[in-house]
């Protein structure tokens, strides 16, 4: 999935302790950095085969996921700039 965001707020959450899995990992980010960024959050997802990628998001939470067989060299990568005020990276599991 890949999204281009702005002044948006995107929350992908899944069930406790349900663990929804996703294949085919995220892109999210935009293409014009201002302070309209935008927000993601997202808790509570499997990743299998591939993670996160995140660009120049005004705030960012990627709390308690599940990361599993990624094959692309991080599982989570956020690329902050200046108008990134909020980035929490918590209870994330990989395996």
């Amino acid at each position: 999935v890949s999204v281009d965001v702005l002044n948006k707020e995107i929350s992908i959450v899944g069930k406790e302790n349900v663990f929804p899995v996703m294949t085919g990992g995220l892109d999210f980010g935009i293409d014009n950095k201002t302070q309209d960024a935008g927000k993601l959050t997202v808790k509570g997802i499997k990743f299998v085969g591939n993670g996160i990628r995140v660009d120049d998001m005004a705030s960012v939470t990627i709390e308690g996921n599940i990361f599993e067989n990624i094959t692309a060299s991080n599982a989570i990568y956020v690329a902050a700039d200046e108008y990134t005020t909020t980035l929490a990276i918590t209870n994330n599991t990989k395996r």
